[in-house]
């Protein structure tokens, strides 16, 4: 997974974390992952929360087209929770090893590159 730094602290230093845990889980057993998946979701959320934050600060014009991708990862990381109480954790561990950082890698070079360079141009 590629990390970039975009110039803005706090996201920068988020989503540095967010590499690094999940390239150490990526190894793990299947177990460790589905232990792990809630607290990520959470620390997801934080993150988003400061993102949206940041948007509402410095006037991002695409700040909804932003969040409901937010609001959508979201949603499926919910669903995945739900299946996994009915026996879908394989689910939630493609998506972990796969899905999830093919988002964010994508996420990261469009739509948090576009909030970066207008935060950094309009500061709060």
């Amino acid at each position: 997974m590629r990390m970039i730094e975009l110039g803005v602290d706090f996201m920068d230093a988020q989503h540095q974390s967010f590499v690094t845990e999940l390239s150490q889980l990526a190894p793990q057993p299947d177990s460790a992952l589905l232990l792990a998946f809630p607290g990520l979701v959470e620390a997801l959320t934080d993150h988003f929360s400061q993102e949206e934050l940041l948007m509402q600060r410095c006037g991002f014009g695409a700040s909804q087209e932003h969040r409901g991708e937010h609001q959508r990862l979201l949603g499926q990381c919910a669903m995945l929770a739900r299946f996994a109480k009915r026996g879908g954790a394989p689910d939630i561990l493609a998506f972990m090893r796969s899905d999830l950082p093919k988002w964010f890698e994508t996420h990261l070079l469009t739509m948090d590159a576009a909030l970066a360079r207008h935060a950094l141009d309009h500061p709060a």
